[in-house]
């Protein structure tokens, strides 16, 4: 352990560049994998029905089947290859993250909203209420409520998944600790500084999570 921490002292500024850069990309990918997640989710539970719909979701089921890591290295060399243009890895590691993201979000959003009761849209109905004010003040706020635990357990595993970003020479955190052990050749207190940036970040939010899941058990609103 005090390997670890030596370590950490002694490439500071390069781990600190690391980290940001790993806390960049998971970022950018919440961010907008909860706005474009969330509209998306929303729309398919609204339109239950219809070609749009189905196609949607066929799409959806495809592009998910397929891991995050053949995205990656295909969008930054053959793609880009193929259209004559260079993009800076980083870019590319965001927008692929972010497009993931966002079917993973509209996953949950989607169920989180067809499990709500239909009394609720049956009661904003018969109040006269309008479709755009029971999305804001209905909708929307209990669906978030709803979808919480898993959102907040989905976005962990963005987090994860920022450190393949190492593979298009992304300098986040991973890459940098590969480089610092291909110079000390210690890997236990290299990659336990991984491990312990991984804890910190992670723990929080899945502890967030289980906390919020007991308690929407309490109110029945668990999904």
């Amino acid at each position: 352990m005090n390997d670890t921490f030596s370590l950490i002292y002694r490439y500071r500024e390069a781990l600190l560049r690391g980290a940001l850069t790993s806390l960049e990309l998971a970022g950018i990918a919440w961010t907008v994998g909860l706005l474009l997640g969330t509209m998306l989710g929303v729309w398919r539970a609204s339109h239950r029905r219809g070609s749009g719909r189905n196609s949607l979701t066929f799409l959806s089921m495809a592009a998910s089947s397929i891991p995050i890591m053949v995205y990656l290295l295909w969008c930054h060399y053959p793609l880009q290859a193929w259209l004559g243009i260079n993009i800076p890895p980083f870019i590319t590691a965001a927008t692929v993250f972010s497009f993931y993201n966002t079917l993973v979000i509209g996953e949950v959003v989607r169920s989180a909203v067809e499990d709500l009761p239909v009394s609720f849209a049956l009661a904003a109905q018969a109040t006269g209420l309008p479709d755009s004010a029971y999305i804001r003040y209905i909708l929307l706020p209990l669906t978030f409520r709803a979808a919480l635990p898993g959102y907040l357990v989905s976005q962990v595993g963005v987090l994860h998944m920022t450190l393949f970003a190492s593979l298009i020479s992304v300098d986040e955190l991973f890459r940098v600790t590969q480089r610092i052990n291909s110079i000390e050749y210690n890997a236990v207190g290299v990659f336990s500084i991984l491990a312990i940036f991984y804890f910190v970040l992670s723990f929080p939010l899945l502890l967030l999570a289980s906390v919020a899941s007991r308690n929407l058990a309490k109110l029945g609103l668990e999904r």
